[in-house]
């Protein structure tokens, strides 16, 4: 008898303990806990990343969407690969159809990598228009 209980006792305790477990690893970290390796330690709706051509140069773009806002960040190389030191930095703008076009100010983070962004006033898909060099791409960015 006392072996029985004892076998229960341990196997209780086992299912406790592997269920514990099983429901943190399931869930992830508890609401406000951010990962040391997560960027900025905010929560990212969404992030996509492309490349484009645009007169000579290859623009690499990454757009987010956190806490309301909609980030870009922009990387330019010429045709060899190497960052480009523009004299005048991209403009970029956020705009929607129908609305009015806000302006992004861009802070230059290094060489040819370019940071910025905008607060769209209503969800609905909004564009990233960039123009460097008198020439110009749009980034679509949708928000929810």
């Amino acid at each position: 008898m006392a072996v029985r209980l004892m076998a229960a006792a341990i196997a209780v305790t086992t299912f406790v303990i592997v269920g514990f477990f099983v429901i943190v690893a399931l869930h992830g970290p508890a609401d406000g806990v951010v990962a040391k390796d997560s960027p900025a330690s905010a929560k990212s709706l969404s992030s996509s990343t492309t490349t484009h051509r645009i007169g000579g140069f290859t623009v690499t773009t990454v757009t987010t969407l956190r806490s309301g806002e909609a980030e870009i960040e922009l990387s330019i190389n010429d045709e060899r690969g190497k960052a480009v030191l523009s004299r005048n930095a991209p403009s970029v703008v956020l705009q929607m159809s129908g609305m009015e076009s806000t302006p992004v100010e861009l802070q230059r983070n290094s060489s040819g990598f370019w940071h910025g962004s905008g607060r769209p006033s209503m969800s609905g898909r909004w564009s990233f228009v960039v123009t460097i060099e008198g020439e110009q791409i749009s980034i679509p960015v949708d928000v929810p």
